[in-house]
């Protein structure tokens, strides 16, 4: 997918989505277009920030739905 961005030289352009992890560290972007709108770097919280980033957001997607589905599995064991 491609993702419309931002980058440092203020030029516009769209990017693969899996350069955009990898051109955020090398701070080669300063906004990129995301499902809610434009993120800007330094005003918006960005993955990188938020301290979990490991993985894809598809595996941090996916690793909370399952912990969601084991607690309600628990709950019901536990009634």
């Amino acid at each position: 997918m491609r993702v419309p961005v931002i980058f440092s030289d203020e030029s516009w352009g769209t990017i693969q989505g899996d350069q955009l992890d990898e051109l955020l560290e090398r701070r080669l972007i300063i906004g990129f277009r995301r499902a809610s709108g434009w993120a800007m770097v330094g005003k918006d919280e960005l993955r990188s920030n938020r301290g979990d980033h490991s993985g894809s957001w598809r595996d941090r997607k996916c690793n909370r739905l399952l912990m969601s589905m084991q607690s309600k599995v628990e709950e019901a064991v536990v009634v």
